[in-house]
């Protein structure tokens, strides 16, 4: 194992060598490169499965003290932007409220600062028309204070987290389609029109209507495009000729989160990397601008098919690239690192 870990190929010197060579062309941000820093999975497992629960109880209060007073919710991504106490617990009064809610989980994936939960959610409007949706939902996490582990490491526990951010991926126009099966859907649409303009107002009637217009088949089929593009013999520099300028890629592992801004920053991190993209995804999910994928890895040759989420933002009037995150659920590959941020 020691004698791999030294045999480092060649172009991962190449990689670091880019990083101190660009300067200000290729950026590298370390947002958690400390471990210490990371929740403890079992406390972020704990924590983020208290949601559906509370959400299943119709526990108001409890669903929103899980929240960071200015916690975002965006549910779907690019439909609903509800930021803060007021619009947290309108939120809550328009989608959750008197609804019947439950949650199928299939996987989990733990990062450093956030968990991902793919999952279906099972929902019967006050009328009783029913949808059931997979979905993945991002918790973005924070820590207000930090406890001791026996290890004497400073780790947040589950009672001290916060939920910073809850971005939920599924696609509108499905769930739609799935509500129009049914007789029951004319009501139910009414009802959650009314619901909406009285506890969202019109801006957000509006902005929610605007979240069923979006990059659709065309942006599906330009992710799936640039997901082959990383998979593929030369993966790390075509994949990264896809971003503008100014594109950022964002690695979640169990144990860090690091940014690279801009192609060549981009290139360099991906080839320092460490894992490499199995296949084609399993499901992809258009919302706005943003399609998200199911994906797997193999990790330093030796962990295979690692799950995965990848989340592909477009630019507003292109398919080019402005951000791309991978979330994969296990510690950094072992290996040269591209720490740390360049000049």
């Amino acid at each position: 194992m020691a004698h791999h870990e030294a045999v480092v190929p060649a172009k991962l010197f190449v990689s670091i060598f880019m990083l101190i060579w660009l300067g200000e062309g290729a950026r590298i941000v370390a947002n958690a490169a400390d471990h210490s820093a990371c929740v403890a999975a079992d406390a972020a497992l704990a924590f983020v499965k208290a949601s559906p629960v509370v959400v299943g109880a119709q526990q108001k209060e409890e669903w929103l003290a899980m929240f960071a007073e200015d916690g975002l919710i965006q549910d779907p991504f690019g439909a609903i932007h509800q930021q803060g106490r007021q619009q947290q617990s309108a939120f809550w009064d328009t989608f959750i409220s008197g609804i019947n809610i439950s949650f199928a989980p299939h996987y989990d994936i733990v990062t450093c600062s956030a968990v991902v939960r793919i999952v279906n959610i099972s929902a019967i409007t006050p009328n009783g028309c029913p949808t059931n949706m997979r979905t993945f939902i991002v918790y973005d996490l924070i820590s207000l204070a930090k406890a001791g582990d026996s290890s004497g490491a400073m780790l947040p526990s589950a009672s001290s987290l916060q939920l910073a951010g809850l971005t939920a991926l599924w696609s509108l126009q499905e769930r739609s389609a799935q509500l129009f099966k049914h007789t029951c859907a004319v009501k139910a649409t009414a009802q959650m029109s009314m619901r909406m303009l009285k506890f969202l107002g019109f801006s957000g009637a509006r902005r929610y209507v605007k979240g069923f217009f979006g990059i659709g088949k065309e942006g599906q089929s330009a992710a799936v495009a640039a997901l082959a593009d990383l998979a593929g013999a030369s993966g790390a520099q075509v994949f990264s000729t896809r971003f503008c300028e100014e594109g950022k890629l964002t690695l979640h592992h169990r144990d860090s989160d690091k940014t690279f801004v801009g192609p060549a920053a981009i290139t360099a991190g991906l080839e320092a990397w460490g894992c490499k993209l199995l296949a084609q995804p399993t499901l992809t999910v258009p919302t706005a601008r943003r399609v998200s994928a199911e994906v797997s890895f193999s990790c330093n040759s030796s962990v295979e098919n690692v799950p995965g989420l990848a989340v592909i933002d477009f630019a507003a009037d292109a398919l080019s690239l402005v951000a791309v995150a991978f979330y994969v659920g296990i510690p950094a590959p072992v290996g040269p690192t591209t720490e740390p941020a360049i000049m």
